[in-house]
């Protein structure tokens, strides 16, 4: 894979060292992780043979002229005694396939007599979301209709921060009913709503987008349980005529499906006037003299039971 080289220019005049001194042609730099990083100190003058030259990072010593004091095989120092035909000293301190751990400031250390130390040049690694983000997360497998969902789309934080949204296949998504807060390194992005039934098996995206991927990524919570007590109609298959059996259906929509039936009459009627199976009833040979029963139908399920009921109106 190939790696472009940026190159950094640390310039800071250094005074009263054998003469020598830095050129003022400095910049802080931002980097994209992975690439690889050359940080440069000039000086102008002759080095003499009892000076010392470093690279540091913060308090820490990283070389010393072209030795690299620390186990780490990117780095690689280099003292270039004619840069270019330029008459100037380069000391060159490069870093491949840089990684996160590379951010910081980083200065030259020229010591003979006296050292001096440079001024710092700011390193920033940009970092590229890890490829298991973003994850996306439910509080519960299961909610009842009428209580609050919060659905959690969650990424690491980095720099420069990733922007996370939450989008919904049946309709839009309120600014109100989102938020956000981050804990031990971790960005949640919140999405908090009202549970309806009508959210059964709805379709949550969270969209994942950073400054420096084109590419957006995404997580998908498409199994969205809504539970919810048992919706009831009682539907005719024909007409009822008297003297003439007659199929009523107790129509249901319910999560998690009914698990009983049960039918009740006003007046009562007798056991030979009826048969139930389930969510079926059937009147035997109904009488005219049945004519305005009560019929209710009730259904249950593990969230609560609702009922139907009609009026029978007998044709003679």
């Amino acid at each position: 894979m190939y790696y472009a080289f940026l190159y950094i220019f640390v310039a800071i005049i250094l005074e009263n060292v054998s003469g020598q001194q830095f050129l003022p042609d400095m910049n802080d730099v931002n980097v994209l992780e992975g690439e690889s990083v050359t940080v440069k100190c000039f000086i102008q003058g002759t080095l003499q043979e009892s000076s010392a030259i470093s690279w540091w990072k913060g308090d820490r010593q990283l070389s010393n002229k072209n030795n690299i004091l620390i186990d780490d095989s990117r780095l690689i120092a280099t003292l270039l005694t004619d840069f270019l035909g330029t008459n100037k000293i380069a000391y060159l301190l490069g870093i491949s396939q840089s990684l996160r751990k590379d951010e910081g400031d980083y200065y030259c250390k020229l010591s003979d007599n006296k050292e001096i130390r440079s001024e710092i040049v700011r390193v920033t690694i940009l970092q590229k979301p890890s490829g298991e983000y973003p994850k996306c997360i439910k509080a519960k497998k299961s909610y009842i209709a009428g209580s609050d969902v919060r659905l959690s789309c969650i990424s690491e934080v980095i720099n420069p921060p990733v922007d996370l949204s939450w989008t919904r296949t049946k309709t839009s998504i309120s600014d109100q009913d989102v938020s956000t807060d981050i804990r031990d390194d971790i960005v949640y992005k919140h999405l908090q709503f009202t549970a309806k039934k009508t959210d059964n098996d709805e379709t949550f995206v969270c969209l994942q987008n950073s400054e420096v991927v084109p590419a957006t990524s995404n997580c998908t919570i498409n199994d969205l349980n809504i539970q919810y007590i048992p919706e009831v109609k009682i539907r005719h298959t024909n007409l009822i005529f008297a003297g003439s059996d007659s199929i009523l259906f107790c129509q249901t929509a319910a999560n998690p499906p009914v698990r009983t039936f049960s039918w009740k009459f006003k007046p009562v009627l007798e056991s030979y006037e009826y048969v139930t199976e389930g969510q079926v009833l059937r009147l035997l040979k109904p009488t005219i003299s049945r004519n305005g029963t009560l019929i209710t139908c009730k259904a249950e399920n593990s969230i609560g039971s609702s009922v139907s009921s009609t009026t029978s109106s007998l044709l003679s």
